[in-house]
């Protein structure tokens, strides 16, 4: 055997964090994973099936335990794929060890099936904020991506580009919404131009990440209320109401609690155009309008009271 296969290892300890040596002694203790320098992928296929072949099984039950070998090793291998891709990622205040048992072993049942790379990079993201934030992935979320598709996957992260977020009150009372209100038959809408469709929000619908709605969603303005805040493409604005009767428009699609948990790992940007589309939108509506507000200005805003409806 060559030193090049010698240095093949799953996971290399060199270096690794005591933070990251907690992960892995987390998931050691609650299912039984282990990960060590004398286990690099090709030495373990090579020598487990060269054990079969040598041995006096049937020719039959020799292939069938080959297959099942390799299937083993496959999983593994996409573990700890997620695992050491999870580990840069911690905090510096982690703490693996809160991590829920019962959680874990669901983690890493669904993750030994995960074979896209896409998908690899959101369950580490998955893993990474589950450490660093106690019971922020809830375990549903964990089943609707075992069973998510590379471009469903692609479709809710395009759908996360249209996000804003609207204070209610304060800064700890807020809504996060992405605001698609519709699609031109001519596809020149900038979320079809974007890559989105409707066939793609009833996919996201039916996995229980967004409510795709027959009908436009609002928010009603309060009785004494003539200004939001919101966040568009990473500036904050007021939106101005000309009359308390007014209610903002927020589109057809409203996140599941699911969702929000997602969208809060998935890196995206917001598509160039979005703050026109808002300003569209609302206009057209009750000629409401929207002034950009500085954000030292916005720290000390207070925004009144909205209720969704």
């Amino acid at each position: 055997m060559s030193d090049s296969e010698k240095s093949v290892s799953l996971i290399n300890f060199d270096g690794l964090s005591q933070i990251g040596c907690a992960l892995l002694d987390k998931i050691s203790s609650a299912v039984g994973w282990v990960a060590t320098h004398d286990t690099p992928n090709r030495i373990a296929v090579k020598q487990y099936i060269e054990d079969i072949q040598n041995s006096d099984l049937d020719p039959l039950l020799k292939a069938a335990k080959i297959s099942r070998a390799k299937r083993d090793i496959k999983e593994y291998c996409n573990q700890a794929k997620i695992i050491s891709d999870a580990i840069p990622q911690l905090d510096s205040t982690s703490d693996p060890s809160k991590l829920d048992d019962d959680w874990l072993f669901m983690f890493m049942d669904k993750a030994r099936l995960v074979n896209s790379e896409s998908l690899q990079a959101i369950w580490s993201r998955i893993l990474a904020q589950e450490c660093n934030e106690s019971n922020s992935i809830p375990k549903r979320l964990l089943h609707i991506l075992s069973v998510i598709s590379p471009r469903q996957a692609n479709a809710f992260k395009i759908v996360c580009q249209f996000l804003v977020r609207i204070f209610l009150k304060d800064k700890s009372n807020t809504l996060l919404i992405p605001i698609i209100s519709s699609f031109h038959p001519d596809k020149t809408d900038i979320y079809s131009r974007s890559g989105l469709s409707y066939y793609d929000l009833q996919e996201l619908d039916s996995l229980g990440l967004l409510q795709f709605l027959s009908t436009h969603h609002y928010l009603e303005f309060g009785h004494s209320c003539s200004a939001y805040r919101i966040i568009i493409e990473n500036k904050i604005y007021r939106i101005l109401n000309p009359n308390h009767s007014s209610k903002l428009d927020l589109g057809i699609v409203l996140l599941t609690f699911d969702g929000i948990a997602l969208c809060s790992i998935i890196e995206h940007t917001s598509p160039s155009g979005l703050l026109e589309e808002c300003k569209r939108l609302w206009k057209e509506q009750n000629n409401i309008s929207i002034l950009e507000v500085c954000e030292d200005q916005a720290e000390t805003a207070t925004a009144d009271t909205a209720t969704p409806n």
